[in-house]
């Protein structure tokens, strides 16, 4: 199998994600929401971050979906005053 597919160490096992593992591909959906705010490249992250919610759901049946959602996205801009 691919190793995209199924993400597995040098020995053959499954390796389970950590939280820290959430956390980067939560960075990686927030930067991209960011970078890409609008438009059809917004629409492939929002792919994106389905493929890693159902990645995640499948990984841990505790996983927030709406939690790790929420670290998705980018800080609002602050208000000057």
């Amino acid at each position: 199998m691919d190793a995209v597919a199924n993400p597995s160490s040098h020995s053959g096992e499954q390796v389970d994600m950590t939280k820290k593992d959430y956390e980067k591909a939560a960075k990686i959906v927030r930067d991209l929401h960011a970078k890409y705010p609008s438009g059809k490249q917004n629409l492939v992250v929002k792919e994106v971050e389905d493929c890693f919610v159902n990645l995640f759901r499948g990984d841990n049946p505790q996983f927030d979906e709406v939690r790790f959602r929420a670290a998705c996205q980018p800080p609002t801009a602050k208000k000057t005053k």
